[in-house]
C-alpha cells in the first residue's frame, strides 16, 4: 500500500463526530456515488487536534467520476441535491427528537436507542451532503471547469477567478447573514438609550460588569443567544456566550458606524453584489450554452448547500451535547471524554457489556488512531498509534522559503499585513483588526477572528468552502486552496495578497 498523505486538519475535534465522518465515507459512500471514496483512510488525534490522511489521488479521483456522472445524467445531481435538503430536514428533526425532555428520565437501554437513532441519521445525511466536497476533489476540479468556460467566452484568463466567485455567488441569505442582522437589530434597541450604549464604549472587559446592572439588556442578549448560539458550536463547542456579544457590540461602538447605518451597508453590499453578478453572467454570456448554464448553476447551488448542511450538522452537535453530557452524569465522565467513545461502542457501554474508564478515555484523547482497511475500521492509542501513523500515512514536504503562494479566488480584492495564523479559538486572542488571518480551514468558532481580517488565506478549500462563502458575505479579500499557507508563513511576517489572481507575496 501506498502511502496515505494527510489531507486534512481539524481542530477542537472529538473521535465521535470524526468516526461518523469516517465510516460514513468509507463503508457508505459507494452505495450514494457507485464510486469507492478511499481503499484506506487515517484519521489521527493528538490533544483534540484531528488529521485525516487518504490516497493522494482519491480525493481527485472521486471528482472526476462525480462530474462524469453529472454529464452524463444532470438529474442525478438534482436527485442527490433534494436528498441533501430531506436528510438535513429529517437529521434536525431526530436531534431534536432524541435529545427532547428531561434527560435524567431514560434508562441507559433507551439513551442507547436514541444516541443510535441519531447516528444512523447522521449518516444518511452525511453521505449524499459530501456533494459539494466530492465535485472539488483536492485540486479544484468543479472551480478548473467554471473558470475555463469563463476564458473561452472572455477571450481571456485575465479575470477568470473573480467572474466565477462573482457568478457563483448564492443570492440568499446565510443562516450567519441572518445571525447578523437579528444582532444587529438588537443593537438598535440597545443603542437607543444613551445608559446602554455608554456600556459599549468601554473596553470589553469592563462592559460585562456593567452588563450586570441592565438584567432586561442581559436576558435579550441570552434570548439571542437562545436562538443563534449554536452557530458557532462547531464539533465540541462552545456555542457563543453573552460575552462574546458584549465583545461584537464594543466592536460596534468603537467603529462609529450605527447599527442602522451597517444594516443598511450590508443589505446595499448585497443588492450590488447580485446586480455584479447578473452583470457578468450577462456580459460573458455564460447561460447562453445550457450545458454552461447548468454548471454555473449548480455550483451555485452546492455553495448554498454546503453552507446549509453545516449549519444542520451543528446545530445537530450543540443539540447532541445535552445527551452527551447525561451520560458523562450518570458515569462521572466530562464531556470530552464520553465523545472519545466511538459510535459503535456507546451501546455496549451503556448496558454495561463494555467498560471504559477515565485513564482509557484519556489515553485515547491524548493519541489515537482510526485505520480504515479491508473494509474494516480499527482504534489504536499510544505507541501502537503513532507506530500505524508511521508505517501508513505521511506529510508532504514543502518548501518554507517560497516568496510566494498560489491559490483560487474566494472574493476579490487585495490587502496587506500582518499574518496570524488562527486555526483554533485558542489562537484568536492574537488577531488584531486589520491582520491577514491564515488558516488550515476556517469555521464558524472562528468568527470573531474573520470579522477583523484584512484578508484570509486558508490552506484547504474549494469555491463551495466556509472560507469562501463567509468572505462573500463580509466582502474579504481570500484566498483559498494554496494547500501550504500554515506551513510556510508564520506570525508576524507581512504579506500582501491580491485575490482576483489568487497570489500572496511574502515580504521577506
Amino acid at each position: 500500500m501506498k502511502k496515505l498523505i494527510f489531507l486534512t486538519t481539524n481542530y477542537e475535534a472529538s473521535l465521535w463526530p470524526l468516526c461518523m465522518l469516517g465510516e460514513a465515507l468509507y463503508f457508505d459512500f459507494e452505495k450514494t456515488y457507485g464510486v469507492r471514496f478511499a481503499d484506506a483512510l487515517l484519521g489521527q488525534w493528538e490533544g483534540r487536534t484531528n488529521q485525516f490522511a487518504a490516497p493522494a489521488d482519491a480525493h481527485d479521483s472521486v471528482a472526476r467520476a462525480i462530474l462524469s456522472r453529472i454529464d452524463a445524467d444532470p438529474s442525478w445531481a438534482e436527485f442527490v441535491c433534494q436528498k441533501i435538503l430531506a436528510e438535513s430536514k429529517a437529521l434536525h428533526s431526530e436531534s431534536r427528537r432524541v435529545t427532547f425532555g428531561d434527560l435524567s428520565r431514560p434508562s441507559n437501554r433507551e439513551l442507547a436507542r436514541r444516541y443510535d437513532a441519531y447516528t444512523k441519521a447522521f449518516k444518511r445525511m452525511y453521505v449524499p451532503a459530501w456533494l459539494p466536497n466530492a465535485t472539488e476533489g483536492r485540486s479544484g476540479l468543479l472551480t478548473q471547469r467554471l473558470e475555463e468556460y469563463v476564458r473561452e467566452r472572455a477571450g481571456n484568463s485575465a479575470g477568470a477567478k473573480e467572474i466565477v466567485s462573482f457568478a457563483i455567488t448564492p443570492n440568499r441569505l446565510s443562516g450567519r447573514e441572518r445571525e447578523e442582522r437579528a444582532f444587529l437589530t438588537l443593537m438598535c434597541r440597545v443603542f437607543r438609550s444613551r445608559k446602554q450604549r455608554q456600556i459599549f464604549s468601554a473596553d470589553s472587559t469592563t462592559a460585562p460588569l456593567a452588563l450586570e446592572k441592565l438584567p432586561t439588556l442581559k436576558s435579550a442578549f441570552r434570548g439571542h443567544i437562545k436562538k443563534y448560539g449554536w452557530m458557532s458550536f462547531n464539533y465540541d463547542g462552545p456555542p457563543f456566550s453573552v460575552s462574546d456579544l458584549v465583545d461584537r457590540a464594543c466592536l460596534l461602538y468603537q467603529s462609529g458606524e450605527s447599527p442602522t447605518r451597517r444594516i443598511k451597508r450590508l443589505e446595499k453590499e448585497r443588492i450590488i453584489r447580485n446586480a455584479r453578478k447578473a452583470t457578468v453572467i450577462k456580459k460573458i454570456g455564460l447561460y447562453k450554452d445550457k450545458k454552461v448554464a447548468y454548471t454555473f448553476r449548480l455550483a451555485e447551488r452546492l455553495m448554498y448547500l454546503k453552507d446549509y448542511r453545516k449549519d444542520v450538522l451543528f446545530h445537530s452537535y450543540f443539540m447532541m451535547d445535552r445527551l452527551i453530557r447525561e451520560i458523562g452524569r450518570r458515569y462521572e465522565l466530562s464531556a470530552t471524554q464520553v465523545k472519545h467513545i466511538l459510535p459503535g461502542e456507546m451501546r455496549h457501554f451503556l448496558e454495561g457489556r463494555l467498560k471504559l474508564t477515565s485513564n482509557i478515555l484519556n489515553e485515547r484523547i491524548r493519541c489515537s488512531v482510526l485505520f480504515f482497511s479491508c473494509g474494516t475500521m480499527c482504534l489504536e492509542v499510544g505507541r501502537r498509534a503513532h507506530a500505524l501513523v508511521k508505517k501508513y500515512a505521511e506529510t508532504p514536504p514543502v518548501d518554507t522559503c517560497a516568496r510566494q503562494l498560489n491559490g483560487e479566488c474566494a472574493y476579490p480584492g487585495k490587502a496587506r499585513g500582518i499574518v496570524r495564523i488562527i486555526c483554533s479559538t485558542s489562537d484568536m486572542s492574537k488577531m488584531r483588526q486589520g491582520d491577514i488571518l491564515v488558516s488550515v480551514s476556517t469555521n464558524p468558532n472562528l468568527l470573531p477572528a474573520i470579522r477583523k481580517a484584512a484578508g484570509i488565506i486558508t490552506d484547504r478549500g474549494g469555491i463551495t468552502c466556509h472560507a469562501a462563502i463567509i468572505a462573500r458575505e463580509l466582502g474579504i479579500p481570500c484566498i483559498i486552496g494554496t494547500g501550504v499557507a500554515t506551513r510556510v508563513l508564520t506570525d508576524g511576517e507581512c504579506v500582501s495578497l491580491d485575490a482576483s489572481i489568487g497570489r500572496v507575496e511574502r515580504s521577506l
